[in-house]
């Protein structure tokens, strides 16, 4: 820790093993990282590995391909963890924590710890997304709001990294730096289930300069650490640390003339991997007390390169931002005893027992409940007459989903198995039936007509097909010279779904419409300013309550042809009634010499038009049809004078004034 680059770059050259000389079965794969000369993180959950220095990448095949991820904004990765396959926090040497919920495609907003401390060494979630944990060798940083806000909690003598730990139950463990005398400072680890209320120590002390601390998987008293004692020493050597009793004391299972190790640690269900500047990797398959050299490669100071799949697949970069992997814990496979062996449990015993699918798939899950340290899943098969209708994915440490399909009709049977690695095998049987037979849903309704304008007509829906009473949305849509008034049910309950209407539009919702019973109506007004059909078109069905998305077919949509009294006169009263509006009659020429001709902006039809002097007696009355823009010639009375013609219709009168007079 704390290294300089001169020194590091000293180091190297004193180096004696080539990059391509390690030990053991490792294979060099591609160049993924862009080094910064120190830091840098791997980590695995749930098939995914992430590796990170300068950028960042992500891989689901073990780390053959790999696939940069672009919209990362952080650099100089510090440390990965995963809370679940898609729930990722970073850390990065600059002082922020960067954590995505959804693979990396977007990142929370709320990241950043800058203000608060140095560059950030170590990140962890609580199990949960409740809180994230940050540590940046100054002071314990806590969040509750996915780094919104960070709350500091200064560490006791802080000089140290500050690498932690958080186990099953919560207990975060940290280590902190413990002066002793001049420049040599001990280590202690100190614990917490709450940290923001205080840290206690939990006595025992080690070796100063640390960069990794691990919980064993399945004994959460077991703690490792990794010591480099380079810049802060201690003895003069770097240890690999274990305790038995949760920090009360510490044994080194490890120990080598600094400088050695490089503070790396990763750790299986029964194998533990630790990482050196110059000699490759370390392997310890008992638990911390004994260790092993397995070749592969090795890196700079504070770095965190190693990440374990399972006990026998693991990854490593080196320091040019190469991808290493062995798949035999680098040519000597750890083996399992039977004694090493807890219970693994999985349930349902049968699924899709009780399921009828009619048609596209359907998506059930298995869980794995485990009991101390359980075997791993290497892998599953489905097998039986009808394996070829299941399908499964997405395995994770707890959980598969397997998945029905539609491939054939009747009743389905097959059996999933899960493959352990400690050579037994767990079944769940697999059942389920298909009928992907479909109904074919159609609307009825009926053409309306009305011989009074301003009349409410009902126009009746009517859902067929529907093999039970379902709940169903449609869209009514109409045009023409109506008011619409809303669509009801038979006993009178409003079927618009509110806020979801417009002018011309509106979205039903009827509730356990029955096949072929009237559902509703939509009721509307009807007039006819325009001499118009007017249209009431039902369509967009949706059934809510089927069992399946391709129950029914869907309908084609069905219109009602809506009509208004029309003749002559008819558009005009509509307009009168419904509108307000009266057609507005002209006279030319006046004066005039002799007759008159009169023109109406609207077709009346029948008019009788009566002419009186100004004494107020009538001198004729003529009656005549009246279109719009078609002038009738009216005849004047014999002298000159000034005449009031009144025009009646429908019930309305009309008065216009001409002069007669020669010329």
């Amino acid at each position: 820790m704390g290294y300089s680059r001169k020194w590091l770059c000293m180091a190297l050259l004193l180096s004696t093993i080539a990059a391509d000389g390690a030990r053991g079965q490792w294979t060099k794969g591609p160049q993924v990282l862009t080094p910064q000369g120190w830091m840098g993180a791997i980590a695995y959950r749930d098939g995914m590995v992430w590796a990170g220095d300068y950028n960042l990448a992500s891989s689901t095949d073990s780390g053959k391909t790999w696939t940069q991820l672009q919209v990362f904004g952080a650099s100089d990765v510090t440390d990965i963890s995963f809370l679940s396959r898609d729930t990722i926090a970073v850390g990065s040497y600059f002082g922020a924590v960067s954590i995505t919920i959804d693979g990396g495609n977007t990142w929370l907003p709320g990241q950043s710890t800058t203000g608060i401390g140095n560059a950030i060494f170590c990140v962890a979630f609580d199990h949960t997304l409740d809180t994230v944990f940050a540590s940046n060798g100054i002071d314990f940083l806590t969040t509750t709001d996915a780094g919104g806000s960070w709350t500091a909690q200064g560490l006791p003598f802080a000089y140290s990294r500050s690498p932690f730990a958080v186990a099953k139950d919560g207990t975060v463990y940290i280590e902190a730096g413990q002066p002793t005398t001049g420049r040599n400072y001990g280590g202690s680890l100190y614990y917490s289930k709450a940290p923001w209320l205080g840290l206690s120590a939990t006595g025992g002390t080690f070796n100063q300069d640390c960069y990794s601390i691990d919980i064993d998987s399945c004994d959460q008293g077991r703690i490792y650490i990794a010591n480099e004692d380079t810049v802060e020493k201690g003895d003069g050597t770097s240890n690999m640390y274990y305790s038995t009793n949760a920090g009360g004391t510490w044994q080194s299972g490890f120990s080598h003339a600094r400088p050695y190790m490089n503070g790396s640690l990763a750790i299986g269900k029964h194998a533990l991997y630790a990482g050196t500047l110059n000699d490759g990797i370390l392997r310890s398959t008992d638990m911390g007390v004994t260790w092993k050299n397995i070749g592969g490669p090795s890196n700079w100071p504070d770095c965190r390169y190693i990440c374990v799949i399972n006990d026998n697949i693991v990854l490593a970069f080196d320091e040019d931002g190469y991808i290493w992997s062995t798949f035999n814990s680098g040519g000597d496979s750890v083996r399992i005893s039977s004694s090493d062996i807890s219970a693994l449990t999985v349930s349902p015993a049968k699924l899709f027992i009780a399921d009828t699918l009619h048609c596209d798939s359907l998506t059930r899950t298995i869980l794995f409940s485990r009991s101390g340290c359980p075997p791993s899943i290497l892998g599953w098969s489905i097998s039986g007459v009808d394996s070829d209708s299941f399908a499964a994915s997405n395995l994770s440490n707890d959980s598969i989903t397997v998945t029905l399909y539609g491939n054939k009709q009747g009743d389905q049977h097959g059996m999933f198995v899960l493959m352990l690695d400690n050579g037994t095998n767990d079944t769940v049987t697999l059942a389920g039936f298909i009928d992907t037979s479909t109904s074919v849903v159609t609307i009825s309704t009926q053409d309306m007509s009305t011989n009074t304008l301003g009349e409410t007509v009902s126009v009746p829906i009517t859902i067929n097909g529907i093999v039970r009473p379902e709940d169903v949305n449609l869209v009514l849509h109409y045009d023409g010279t109506v008011d619409y008034l809303g669509s009801f049910s038979p006993s009178g309950v409003r079927l618009d779904i509110p806020g979801d209407s417009s002018l011309g539009r509106s979205v039903l919702h009827i509730p356990g419409a029955a096949p072929g019973v009237v559902a509703g109506y939509a009721k509307f007004n009807v007039f006819n300013d325009s001499n118009e059909d007017a249209h009431a078109t039902f369509d967009s069905v949706t059934v809510l309550t089927a069992t399946s998305p391709c129950q029914y077919s869907m309908p084609e949509a069905v219109t009602s042809t809506i009509t208004a009294p029309n003749g002559c006169g008819a558009t005009m009263l509509s307009q009168l009634i419904h509108l307000g509006i009266e057609p507005h009659f002209s006279m030319r020429p006046n004066p005039t010499n002799g007759d008159v001709w009169i023109s109406s902006t609207a077709d009346i039809g029948e008019v009788t038009f009566a002419i009186y002097d100004m004494l107020g007696a009538e001198r004729s009355e003529i009656v005549a049809s009246v279109s719009k823009d078609s002038p009738v010639e009216l005849a004047l009375p014999e002298g000159d004078g000034v005449y009031n013609i009144v025009a009646r219709y429908s019930g309305v009168k009309s008065m216009m004034r001409v002069v007669r007079e020669r010329y």
